[in-house]
């Protein structure tokens, strides 16, 4: 967060900067959505899609309801969390009822879940220099990626 404190020279925008790990979130499941909806697609099914979209409109509209009140905006980003969330498990197991396609949704989720947990206690980390801090913070993330690099690279052999 320090990185975008420094790219954002204006003060009053960093108040807004706490929406965007949710976000990015939500836009993570919502690119899985995507990638799943291959299902109603190929079977002719599309009013599937059409239920899921609406669906997710219905909870966007609830959730944003019950959360704004509490959270302000934080709360709408939080919202898009959950929507986007639903559909994609929704779209998920539709998936797999009408067109089963193997998916590696466990080690999937660990990539994911690892990263999130990840990210969230390295920005606890506090140094007084910010560019001591970027290294060090640029320095766990690159680990990370080169672990994740050696796991996939050898699963792919084993495949």
């Amino acid at each position: 967060m320090d990185v975008l404190k420094f790219l954002m020279q204006k003060p009053e925008y960093w108040e807004g900067i706490n929406i965007i790990p949710p976000l990015l979130l939500g836009y993570l499941f919502l690119g899985i959505y995507y990638n799943y909806t291959v299902w109603f697609k190929l079977t002719d099914k599309t009013y599937y899609g059409t239920i899921i979209t609406v669906s997710g409109a219905v909870l966007t509209i609830a959730f944003n309801f019950i959360l704004i009140p509490i959270a302000g905006y934080y709360g709408s980003s939080i919202a898009t969390v959950l929507v986007y969330f639903s559909m994609m498990v929704a779209c998920y197991f539709g998936g797999q009822k009408y067109y089963p396609i193997p998916y590696k949704v466990l080690s999937d989720s660990m990539y994911v879940i690892g990263t999130c947990l990840l990210i969230y206690f390295v920005n606890k980390i506090k140094l007084g220099d910010l560019y001591v801090s970027v290294g060090l913070h640029t320095t766990i993330m690159i680990v990370f990626l080169a672990v994740v690099y050696g796991i996939e690279k050898a699963r792919f052999r084993a495949e």
